[in-house]
Parts: structure tokens; sequence; C-alpha cells
């Protein structure tokens, strides 16, 4: 079985990250490539509120 990357592996890169906002979603029942019915529905989820924040951000600069 494919076992994805441990968030302890994934924290330290993303946290070096500092030109641009970095949001970090644990999505359920998924594995590194979300396939499944939860986990695509929470990355889709996650998709729709970063491009609504983002398009209000430069709507109201």
């Amino acid at each position: 079985m494919y076992r994805w990357t441990p968030q302890s592996l994934s924290d330290p890169f993303l946290d070096k990250i500092r030109k641009v906002p970095v949001t970090k979603t644990i999505l359920r029942n998924g594995s590194h490539y979300p396939i499944e019915k939860e986990a695509l529905s929470d990355l889709h989820k996650c998709i729709l509120e970063f491009l609504q924040k983002e398009i209000g951000r430069y709507r109201h600069s």
C-alpha cells in the first residue's frame, strides 16, 4: 500500500515559504493524490475558499 508523505516532513518545507500565504489542510480519508470522495470534496472546498479570498483581496485593492 502506498503511504503519503508524513506531515512532519511536509511542515518544515511549507514553513519556509514566506512570499505567499500558505494554508495547510488535512483532507479526510484521502491519500497523497486525493481521488477518494471525502478528500476530493475537501480539496474542492479549499480551492473555492482560496479563490474567493484572493479574488476579494484584489477587488478591494
